[in-house]
């Protein structure tokens, strides 16, 4: 499934309010809540800037018309998780695990996006 990049961009931002946010309190909430919003509404630009870049084409995952190959995407990822997840450095947060269950309930936002 091919999804635009509005669609990504609510399926993301749903994902992030639901389940990321929630896990977080404090300055880190609305931090990281500000930071994601932010970046969110920035990414048709962010992805305008990369979408010729080598690597990006070579992933084949964003058209030109910036609709994003959500299943290729899923596909090409899920199987990398180990059975506990993996874990992520976001700037200011800290570390953050993220599941197979995480990567599968991001996919399910964006597809009902």
């Amino acid at each position: 499934m091919k999804a635009n990049i509005q669609k990504v961009q609510v399926g993301l931002a749903n994902f992030i309010d639901k389940e990321m946010v929630n896990h977080l309190d404090g300055w880190q909430k609305i931090g990281f809540g500000a930071a994601s919003a932010l970046i969110i509404k920035n990414l048709p630009n962010t992805i305008n800037a990369y979408m010729k870049h080598p690597v990006v084409v070579a992933f084949g995952i964003i058209d030109k018309d910036q609709n994003v190959d959500i299943d290729a995407l899923h596909d090409a990822i899920i199987d990398h998780f180990g059975s506990e997840g993996e874990y992520i450095n976001i700037p200011m947060i800290g570390r953050f695990k993220i599941s197979k269950q995480d990567v599968e309930l991001l996919y399910k936002y964006i597809k009902e996006a």
